[in-house]
């Protein structure tokens, strides 16, 4: 992808975020807690490249991410969505932990409804 390309795509989400318009200085003026915009900013890939080059793009910086420095604090550095990916493998192989009134309380929905809960089918 053309790097002038994602400047500009970027600069865009910018503004769109209201954090360069006078509203938003003025917003951040009066209310210092607010400091935050937020925008969602959806496309398609394959507009701009090639989808599995940009996956992998996207594998390599995650990974990249992972070898920072944590901040003082923390066990390791992150990033969005990169703690619910390890806690969803960690699931997917060990289970979703369960404390035991939740467990009874989905058993006895379970029954209610006939239907066997996961791990008693183990």
């Amino acid at each position: 992808m053309d790097p002038s390309r994602l400047i500009l795509m970027l600069e865009y989400v910018y503004l769109m975020a209201g954090t360069a318009s006078a509203a938003g200085r003025e917003h951040r003026r009066r209310y210092r807690a607010t400091g935050q915009c937020g925008f969602a900013f959806m496309f398609q890939v394959g507009l701009f490249t090639d989808p599995d080059e940009y996956g992998r793009e996207m594998d390599a910086l995650a990974a990249r991410l992972r070898e920072l420095a944590p901040l003082e604090g923390f066990e390791q550095a992150s990033y969005a969505g990169g703690i619910e990916g390890e806690r969803e493998a960690e699931f997917r192989a060990h289970d979703i932990p369960v404390g035991p009134e939740h467990r009874r309380d989905l058993e006895a929905i379970a029954a209610e409804f006939g239907v066997d809960v996961p791990w008693n089918r183990r």
